[in-house]
């Protein structure tokens, strides 16, 4: 062949080459949305159930606060205060589930439009492969090359592998990512148990309780950092066949103000 020719056998193979990683992409990228519809369905579930939660909390205090019988017979055995400051205090843990909850439904929604995105930039991958193919095809009818089949063949592996390459670099920059947010929340938690010793060796008292449950807070919240980052470990991992991590699910109850009340009507 001449030099023209042979670059056009280069530029078609290339293409070949980039048509199925392509191809492999779209799929990962379509695999990774249904991941992450999934989380959704269960995000939805989460979220309705603490909003009916508080919901339920909001009647108890209602009651407790209304003029009733109830509330004056609890008012005559000296536990309507109690109940209706628990009550409250578990109404600012609902609230605060709530708001945790939309939080990550949000996040999802954002993942998901983010993936359609990406699906749609690639464009009609199913036809640009048939293209290049067919390009190949009239190259081999016209010039009689040999082997371009075998080329053909080739160039299509070589773009499968370049895309399940990006899949196991992916997967492993999403590992690294949760192990270090793993490390730091261990990190937060080590800490939080060394107030305990000093609890134990000062007395405790609710300054040093204030800045114990002030680090289980910031525990908190890289746990559910960790949270995040292995959501995203399992739908790296969903493109490589592999099974999926559970989520470490913090709950609220891990809460300052939930353990200092518990802490008041305990003593």
């Amino acid at each position: 062949m001449d030099g023209a020719g042979a670059g056009t056998e280069h530029e078609v193979e290339r293409e070949l080459t980039d048509a199925s990683a392509a191809r492999r992409e779209r799929d990962r990228l379509v695999a990774q949305r249904q991941a992450v519809e999934a989380q959704i369905e269960i995000s939805t579930g989460a979220l309705r159930a603490s909003e009916q939660q508080a919901a339920l909390l909001d009647e108890d205090i209602h009651k407790l606060e209304g003029a009733s019988l109830t509330r004056i017979l609890a008012g005559l055995r000296g536990v309507r205060d109690a109940e209706l400051t628990r009550a409250q205090a578990q109404r600012e843990l609902a609230s605060y589930a709530v708001r945790e909850a939309a939080a990550t439904h949000r996040a999802l929604d954002d993942q998901r439009a983010d993936l359609v995105r990406r699906i749609e930039g690639l464009g009609d991958v199913d036809r640009r492969w048939t293209a290049a193919l067919d390009a190949r095809q009239a190259q081999i009818e016209v010039h009689r090359l040999d082997g371009a089949v075998e080329l053909g063949q080739l160039a299509e592996r070589r773009g499968r592998v370049r895309a399940e390459r990006r899949e196991v670099t992916e997967a492993l920059a999403a590992a690294v990512d949760a192990d270090a947010a793993l490390v730091r929340a261990a990190g937060h938690l080590g800490s939080a148990d060394n107030w305990s010793f000093y609890d134990t060796w000062l007395g405790g008292g609710m300054f040093s309780s204030a800045i114990k449950h002030d680090r289980i807070d910031v525990a908190a919240a890289e746990l559910r950092r960790v949270d995040r980052a292995l959501a995203r470990l399992s739908v790296e991992l969903a493109d490589l066949g592999r099974a999926g991590i559970d989520a470490i699910a913090v709950r609220p109850s891990t809460r300052t103000f939930d353990i200092f009340f518990d802490n008041i009507f305990s003593d």
